[in-house]
């Protein structure tokens, strides 16, 4: 009986063990400052001719299962003195084994992908 309890609790542990050791660990996300620039640049890249004003980020999400954000984030047109606004929920932030951070998503109906600069 002894002998079983230890057993049991020996599988515990290394269980344990192997799934602490498995758990990734959340990475801070650049601020929202950042995002909100690479938001604006993501525009441009996708051929979004009309000037943007402002761009911002509502909110992030993390996503344990994905390790990665989900980002929603608006910006600001002022198409010959008509103010639109145009958020999008389709961003997802991912850090890479580089330590770089990609915001990517689709804009305009295009895919697009660029690297976060982060200015310190």
């Amino acid at each position: 009986m002894k002998g079983m309890i230890r057993v049991k609790n020996i599988i515990f542990l290394i269980f344990a063990i192997l799934l602490v050791g498995c758990a990734s660990e959340k990475s801070t996300p650049p601020p929202n400052t950042a995002l909100a620039l690479t938001v604006a640049d993501l525009y441009k890249h996708a051929g979004v001719g009309i000037p943007i004003v402002t761009q911002r980020v509502l909110g992030k999400h993390y996503v344990p299962s994905l390790d990665q954000w989900s980002v929603v984030a608006c910006v600001d047109f002022n198409d010959s003195g008509n103010e639109t606004s145009d958020c999008n929920d389709s961003f997802i932030l991912i850090k890479l084994d580089s330590g770089i951070w990609v915001l990517r998503g689709t804009v305009n109906g295009k895919y697009r992908w660029m690297e976060v600069s982060i200015v310190e």
